[in-house]
């Protein structure tokens, strides 16, 4: 089979405070690493989607980045377009300028790619990733490259469960959700989620994971661990660590709370109740509740 490696959410074009390093450097230098994978293997890149973290990049970055996919310029590379607020929409994103200067190659106006027996499937931020199979073809190994957050556990965030995720696709690359989850099995499909190489806010799971992206070939499906630098972060106190919380609040309690009233309750009913039975206070609860709500209620 043609080898593959795959990665997601970059993110270049940052500029996290929470940083004391030069984080774009960063970003460029886990990307070089898996162009050389992807050299070294004959492989093609593939890229999840949000290459950029905001579609509005100066000069001085692009030229950088445009410079590293030139030294790699016979390693293809293929970008799935990820959310608005990052990589912008195609009439005016620097995602766009790459793929019109055949820098890379992109999921834009296309349902699918053919590389030799895989077909690559795309699902952008904007598509139904459950409306893909009409695009499965019986004389290739079908591949989902999404951009949704396709998780194993509840989230926060508005989500699919993996369990609960309907295809025929024999492989799903998951990207949009940052945090690792690995190489989960379901229903006879593998999700492959490295989560993101990208560290910009300084949570937990920043602070434990290692940046991952995988391999695959004929031998299987291998997760590489992209090289990092530790210290990266800005001093903080010890008052200011204890605010540092999961990214993720465990939901599955949280649906049962919603589930086991008499009545349907309302979400912000449901959210108070966990709180309390929680002892989720302060500052994480007033985090939390602007992630669910836009603003503390």
């Amino acid at each position: 089979m043609q080898p593959l490696v795959y990665c997601t959410d970059i993110h270049y074009g940052a500029q996290p405070l929470c940083r004391k390093d030069n984080y774009n450097k960063a970003i460029l230098a886990k990307l070089e690493f898996c162009l050389k994978l992807a050299k070294k293997h004959s492989a093609v890149l593939l890229i999840g989607g949000d290459l950029f973290d905001k579609p509005n990049q100066n000069y001085y970055d692009l030229i950088l980045l445009i410079d590293l996919f030139q030294r790699y310029k016979n390693v293809r590379v293929i970008v799935n377009r990820g959310n608005p607020s990052h990589d912008g929409f195609y009439e005016n994103s620097p995602l766009t300028l790459l793929q019109q200067s055949n820098i890379v190659e992109t999921s834009d106006n296309r349902q699918y790619v053919d590389i030799g027996e895989i077909r690559i499937i795309f699902a952008p931020n904007s598509d139904d990733p459950m409306s893909k199979d009409q695009n499965i073809s019986k004389h290739h190994e079908n591949y989902l490259m999404t951009h949704h957050l396709i998780v194993e556990k509840p989230t926060i965030y508005s989500h699919i469960l993996i369990e609960d995720f309907k295809t025929e696709c024999e492989i799903v690359f998951c990207a949009d959700y940052h945090p690792y989850q690995g190489l989960i099995n379901s229903n006879g499909t593998i999700f492959v989620a490295p989560g993101s190489i990208a560290r910009r806010k300084l949570t937990k799971d920043n602070l434990e994971k290692a940046p991952m992206c995988y391999l695959l070939t004929d031998t299987g499906i291998k997760g590489i661990e992209i090289p990092y630098d530790k210290d990266v972060w800005v001093e903080k106190s010890e008052k200011e660590k204890e605010k540092i919380e999961a990214t993720e609040l465990d939901m599955g309690n949280f649906t049962n709370e919603m589930k086991s009233g008499e009545d349907a309750l309302t979400l912000e009913a449901a959210w108070e109740t966990f709180a309390q039975k929680n002892h989720i206070e302060g500052e994480v609860y007033e985090y939390i509740s602007k992630r669910i709500f836009g603003a503390i209620k």
